[in-house]
Formats: structure tokens, C-alpha cells, sequence
């Protein structure tokens, strides 16, 4: 075996000796542009060890000798993790770039120099003070990634508008972010018939007064002074009817603040010898909540593939159920890492995407996953986080 060297993982990085396992995921710049960028793992010593960050190097400037323009990956950060005996997470390195100023990553599109890559490994035991369980682990089994969110996120499009029960204004975009725009202002309504006094006679001054010079405080009761079906929550999922009763006002609950609770699912998956198709990942959204998936990532590595096959790719597709219509979510190519040493030919494929997809409770949800070569078998593991929504 090798000993290992940056040269050798940029010429390599699946190569025995270099990376025990690795990761990736997208990235955005100050532009909105994503990036790929893969992590990979080598233990350096017991209990320990050194992280890379591999992005492509036609997108990155890094200094000499920090990348490989054969293999197009750059090196743009490394750094190092500890575990205690128990295997939860005990200290942190500070990150170390491979800029020209050595602050951050330089891309190459004209976007800002010097931008930070946070990554978020859990709260460690010595240098972040927590209880170093509730991110990375080091266990004695094969490296599965259960959860992986990030906060960057590319332009988007305005695609649905709310109004909460503190009256924000509140817009959604097609790239999963929020704004609020305003908020509305209550609507003060006055009873229609005076109230009788203590004579059993209406006070017909004092509503005449209360007419002519409306209350400035606090009105006793707010009403809805629109009927008919409303939708409200994002995309409009669910309907409520709302009266213009002044004398019952039907309080109508947002769906976007009610209660959500984190869910992850994680399975493997096979290509059989000669199949283009594996068989379909099913799960069920439990009663009484509906589903919103908002990541899902996918590994899967194959040998002995024929060097003839110049691009070979594997899709996946989401199928869920919302209102009792079929919704189709195309998750796009993975990416495609090659490695050929003489007769051994290893590709891996790994796909990432951040989705906003809801399913109803009680349906189906399906994963399809497809390559376009015929192969020998061939596995792979999905991942799917979210969070489940209680129905009111």
C-alpha cells in the first residue's frame, strides 16, 4: 500500500490507502450558482481522523499542487476530527482552505472570493462544550449517512403566498426559502344591533356615538369578513370554510404552523445482473400526519463496468400522492466519478438534491431508481429527510 499523500487523493480519491469513505453534496456561492463538493474520510490514527474537500477544478483556484487537472478535482479545505473511546465526537479542527489567502473558496464564475464552507459535524465534547451524539459517530460498521441538510440555496421563483395566525404576509419560493412581505391588519367589526341596558331598552345613543366615532383599542372580537372556501398553507394543500358569521367566527389555523417532527428514511437498493431497473423503495405516510420531504440522497457504486460505456448514469424519480392526485418529482443525473486501473474499472454515482415535496397521510410514497447500462449487480443506498406534519 501507498503511503498517502494530496497528490495521490486528487489522483484517486477512492483508491485503497486514500479514503475509507466519502460523501457528497451541493454547495452555493454568493451568485446563487451550485457547486458540487465531495468529503472524504481517512483515518490517520486511532480515534482520529483527517477530512478533504474535493471540488471540480475547472470551478475552484487553488494554490500549486492542490489539484489534478487529468482527474478535475481541487482541494479546497481539509480538517480533523476526534472521538472518544465510546465513538461519540470529542474535538475539532479549525478548517484550512486552499485559496490563494487561504480564508475560504475562490470560484471561478465572478462570485465573492474568500467564502466560508460551516460545516456542522454535531456538537463535540471538548471544543464545542456538547454531548457529542447528536452528529458524526464512529462505529464499528460500514459508513451510512442518515441526515445531511445545508442552508445554501440557488435563485428562485415565488410560488405560493400564506397568511399566518399573527397576520404575516408570508411568500413561498420554489427553492424552499420563506420571506415576509407585510402583515395584514386586523378588520374591527361592530355588532349590528344595539346591546339592551339593564331597562331592557336599546341604548340607541351610545351606538350611534360608537358609529360616528369608532373604538381605537383593542376590539373584543376579530372577524373574517370574506366567506366562501379559503386555501391557506403552503401551496394550498388543505381548505377550510370560513363564514361571515359575526356572531361565530370560525378561527382558521395556518397549516404551515403546526406541529412537525423530523423524519428520516434510510434503504438499500440492487441492480440485478443485466437490469436496468431496481426494485421500487415503498413506504407509508403514517395516519394522521402528512409527509414533506425536503432532501434526498443516493450512493451507489459499481465494478467491473465496461470501459466501453463512455457515460454511464443512474436516475431516480419520487412518486407520491397529494389530494388524490399523483405527484412526479425527477431527482436529475448523479454525478459520476471514474476510476480506471488496469482491468479494475470502479464508478461511483452519487446524487443530492434538495426537493420540497409533500405526500398525504395514509398513501404511498415510491422511489424509483434506474441506470442506463446493463451491469453486473449492483447496490446503493437512498436517503430521504423530512418531517411529518400533524393533521389538525
Amino acid at each position: 500500500m501507498s503511503p498517502f499523500s494530496i497528490s495521490s487523493l486528487l489522483a484517486d480519491p477512492f483508491g485503497a490507502g486514500t479514503t475509507q469513505f466519502s460523501t457528497s453534496f451541493q454547495v452555493f456561492d454568493s451568485l446563487g450558482v451550485p457547486h458540487d463538493l465531495m468529503i472524504t474520510w481517512t483515518k490517520i490514527a486511532g480515534n482520529t481522523w483527517q477530512y478533504y474537500g474535493l471540488a471540480r477544478d475547472s470551478e475552484v483556484m487553488v494554490t500549486t499542487g492542490n489539484s489534478n487537472p487529468s482527474t478535475e478535482y481541487a482541494l479546497v479545505l481539509q480538517g480533523k476530527l476526534g472521538f472518544n473511546t465510546s465513538g461519540f465526537l470529542d474535538t475539532e479542527s479549525v478548517p484550512q482552505y486552499f485559496n490563494a489567502s487561504g480564508n475560504g473558496v475562490d470560484f471561478n464564475n465572478g462570485s465573492e472570493n474568500g467564502q466560508m464552507l460551516k460545516i456542522d459535524f454535531g456538537m463535540s465534547l471538548t471544543t464545542d462544550g456538547g454531548t457529542g451524539g447528536d452528529g458524526m459517530l464512529q462505529q464499528g460498521s460500514r459508513s451510512i449517512l442518515l441526515t445531511l441538510t445545508q442552508d445554501g440555496f440557488s435563485p428562485g421563483i415565488l410560488s405560493g403566498i400564506t397568511i399566518t395566525e399573527s397576520r404575516d404576509i408570508l411568500g413561498y419560493y420554489d427553492n424552499g426559502q420563506t420571506k415576509v412581505f407585510g402583515q395584514m391588519l386586523p378588520t374591527l367589526t361592530q355588532h349590528p344591533d344595539p346591546k339592551p341596558n339593564k331597562h331592557g331598552r336599546g341604548d340607541t345613543k351610545r351606538t350611534e356615538e360608537t358609529r360616528s366615532h369608532p373604538a381605537r383599542g383593542i376590539p373584543a372580537a376579530i372577524s373574517a369578513v370574506q366567506s366562501g372556501v379559503w386555501t391557506v398553507g403552503q401551496f394550498g394543500t388543505w381548505h377550510v370554510n370560513v363564514g361571515n358569521d359575526f356572531e361565530h367566527p370560525v378561527p382558521v389555523q395556518d397549516i404551515s404552523l403546526t406541529t412537525k417532527k423530523p423524519w428520516a428514511y434510510t434503504q438499500s437498493f440492487q441492480f440485478r445482473h443485466d437490469s436496468y431497473s431496481a426494485e421500487d423503495l415503498v413506504l407509508t405516510v403514517p395516519p394522521g400526519s402528512r409527509l414533506f420531504i425536503h432532501h434526498v440522497s443516493l450512493q451507489s457504486t459499481s465494478l467491473d463496468l465496461l470501459p466501453d460505456i463512455k457515460d454511464p448514469q443512474v436516475i431516480a424519480s419520487v412518486h407520491t400522492m397529494l389530494q388524490d392526485s399523483p405527484v412526479i418529482y425527477q431527482l436529475g443525473l448523479s454525478d459520476v466519478f471514474r476510476t480506471d486501473k488496469g482491468d479494475i474499472h470502479q464508478v461511483r454515482h452519487i446524487l443530492n438534491k434538495p426537493v420540497g415535496l409533500y405526500a398525504d397521510t395514509n398513501t404511498r410514497v415510491r422511489v424509483i431508481v434506474e441506470r442506463n447500462y446493463e451491469g453486473e449487480q449492483q447496490e446503493g443506498i437512498v436517503s430521504l429527510t423530512g418531517y411529518l406534519e400533524h393533521m389538525p
